[in-house]
């Protein structure tokens, strides 16, 4: 098979990437603001040593012009791109930001720049993701949809199917609903009628209904026991955040699967009585999944940018008394087991929690590299 390329439009420390090229695809571009995400991105897609080529741009997206991308894509311009993904920054559309703000996040109109490298390459292919909000933010996901569907001068349009879709139902041990889109431009489709999305490759959800556990899943690895943060293991990834001993103590009453609803009001420690109850929670009850604790016999919860932190949703250990650490976290998402992020200890939380889950990733990539050779032939 001829190579296939790709684009990486908000790469973030390389999670599409890494799915882009477990599908067979060679990334000719990324993009990507962050310097501490483009240094991870770097250490795993950009090894010079090994003859990678730098193929990612530590440049705002709102000043990449075609000159930027002249010596790494310039020649996949006018069509011959197979594939641009874009994973546009969520935070505007999450629900939480939404009820919290009237206005639109500036962040959001991001979304269009995703649109202008549509309109530059031409991709065969493109695909989006992001919070399911996304699709149900009525000032931008309406415009970037009729722009997409609707062939203007020097943009062809595309069929597109959008849904939300739980990576678990893709064999991912974590629960992950977001909004995925895939687009097949129509002048390669047997058809053009816009509502026919049957051409559009889409992963079956062979999982759905058979998730993989996190016990099932994490048996394929051996992990060393890890250590407090400020120890030093092999790799280290293998730490987690340390606990004071209120925090310590709250832990032991929480069952796997579990959260602050399992603890008493007070235990009493050498003689006296300790509050494990939050005075925030006495007034408002707060969200539920902090100081929660993960269960073996199901998926994760939906990692976040604090998902070291048991203060920030249920991201303790199963069994063991302690925060997730940051290889494990790593795991959870499906990258691979040797992958690399540079940053301080809050740094790497964000990419882990920020990235698309590998195997959600590859799923689509898959179909897509299906639907491009049943083309070929």
């Amino acid at each position: 098979m001829n190579t296939l390329y790709a684009i990486d439009l908000f790469s973030g420390a390389g999670g599409i990437t890494q799915a882009l090229r477990n599908s067979g695809f060679d990334i000719r571009l990324a993009i990507e603001l962050n310097p501490v995400f483009t240094k991870s991105y770097r250490l795993n897609h950009c090894r010079v040593e090994m003859g990678e080529k730098d193929h990612i741009i530590e440049k705002n997206i709102l000043e990449v012009t075609k000159d930027d991308i002249e010596d790494l894509a310039a020649d996949l311009l006018d069509g011959r791109l197979d594939l641009l993904a874009g994973c546009p920054p969520c935070q505007g559309f999450s629900r939480q930001m939404m009820f919290k703000k009237k206005a639109i996040d500036p962040r959001n109109y991001l979304a269009f720049e995703y649109l202008r490298f549509v309109k530059m390459f031409r991709p065969k292919y493109i695909f989006l993701e992001n919070v399911p909000g996304f699709g149900e933010d009525v000032a931008i996901w309406p415009k970037l949809k009729e722009s997409l569907q609707k062939e203007t001068e020097g943009c062809t349009s595309y069929k597109l199917r959008f849904e939300r879709i739980d990576a678990a139902d893709l064999g991912v041990p974590q629960r992950r609903n977001r909004f995925v889109l895939v687009g097949k431009r129509l002048d390669i489709c047997q058809n053009t009628d816009l509502e026919d999305t049957s051409e559009v490759p889409f992963p079956e959800l062979t999982y759905k209904g058979n998730h993989v556990t996190l016990e099932n899943y994490f048996t394929k690895f051996t992990l060393p026991k890890p250590l407090p943060l400020q120890g030093a293991p092999a790799d280290h990834l293998h730490k987690h955040s340390h606990l004071g001993k209120l925090n310590l103590l709250r832990l032991q009453h929480t069952p796997p699967g579990k959260g602050r609803e399992s603890w008493p009001d007070t235990v009493t420690v050498s003689g006296e009585n300790v509050r494990l109850k939050l005075k925030c929670h006495d007034n408002s009850p707060g969200y539920r999944d902090v100081y929660g604790r993960m269960d073996w016999k199901s998926v994760a919860p939906t990692l976040t940018g604090g998902c070291l932190n048991i203060s920030k949703g249920r991201f303790a250990h199963p069994t063991e008394d302690r925060p997730l650490t940051a290889r494990e976290a790593a795991l959870i998402q499906t990258f691979p087991p040797d992958y690399k992020f540079a940053g301080n200890w809050t740094d790497i939380a964000v990419q882990i929690g920020n990235a698309v889950p590998v195997k959600m990733g590859q799923a689509f990539f898959d179909e897509i590299v299906k639907d491009i050779q049943k083309a070929r032939g």
